[in-house]
């Protein structure tokens, strides 16, 4: 309900933009790897900004490649059972498109990573559901014994560290990462409301966490421990966590979160309003 369509109220319906998702579908399934041999998990259909802080060999150049569009149309074909002879006469003969893309990757090497960033939990992107498979699920169910507050960052490490994502032009003759050169979907939201409104998790909260799950994790708290930097111990964590849940229960909690819910559905109305006067302009 926060990401708006780019449709032709909003945007010019380029070609580009009108086959976005099969074309990222066709992208991601055609085995692109980055300079470093990391693979393409899939395409982000929304604006980037990567370029502001992402430097060559992490950020590549625009490149350009052939896709078939049809093999898209064949697979939902066959998915659909659909014994329709002139659908699957349609797949039949390939359907070649120029895609013109750009890779982006994180940077590896712990000490010079800065970010941890990408829509694989909060955005609009397409990707391959066995590289989803192969980096596992997202942490933070009450039994885990991981702060929650670091879902998304967490599961972003884990994903760049795998694999690499690209962003694929939508506009006629963009150059550079525009507001809307590679966006399908526009951002018009301000977020929900999730956090407690007093646990604020003493030492159990840390950028530490953002290393869950992988072999960094045990290498921070030795540091943590080396430096005498308090640990927070599984107890005082389930602890918090339990605090965390009494609060998200409370009453106090559920209005306060349904009168920013509520601002934020206005000011998402309002903007999503501005951007079809902008269009019709």
């Amino acid at each position: 309900e926060d990401w708006l369509y780019m449709d032709d109220l909003i945007s010019q319906q380029t070609e580009k933009r009108k086959r976005a998702i099969s074309t990222a579908i066709a992208l991601t399934n055609s085995g692109l790897q980055a300079y470093d041999g990391r693979e393409v998990m899939g395409v982000f259909l929304r604006p980037e900004t990567y370029a502001s802080f992402l430097k060559p060999p992490n950020m590549h150049p625009w490149q350009t490649t052939q896709v078939d569009l049809n093999t898209v149309l064949a697979a939902s074909t066959n998915n659909n059972n659909n014994d329709d002879e002139t659908a699957q006469d349609s797949c039949d003969e390939p359907q070649n498109v120029s895609v013109d893309y750009q890779i982006f990757c994180a940077e590896k090497d712990q000490t010079k990573m800065e970010y941890t960033w990408g829509s694989y939990t909060n955005g609009v992107g397409l990707y391959s559901r066995e590289k989803l498979m192969d980096i596992g699920r997202m942490y933070g169910e009450p039994e885990d014994v991981f702060n929650s507050r670091y879902v998304e960052p967490n599961y972003a490490f884990r994903a760049l560290q795998k694999y690499c994502h690209a962003a694929i032009q939508l506009d006629d003759n963009c150059q550079d990462i525009g507001k809307h050169c590679t966006a399908a979907f526009y951002h018009i939201g301000g977020g929900r409301g999730t956090i407690p409104m007093k646990a604020d998790g003493s030492k159990c909260a840390g950028f530490f966490w953002v290393f869950y799950g992988t072999p960094w994790f045990e290498q921070q708290l030795k540091m943590m421990e080396m430096s005498g930097e308090p640990l927070c111990t599984e107890s005082e964590l389930m602890e918090w966590k339990g605090i965390e849940a009494i609060e998200k229960d409370s009453a106090e909690y559920r209005q306060e979160t349904a009168r920013m819910n509520k601002e934020i559905r206005q000011k998402e109305q309002q903007k999503r309003q501005e951007m079809i006067v902008q269009g019709e302009v």
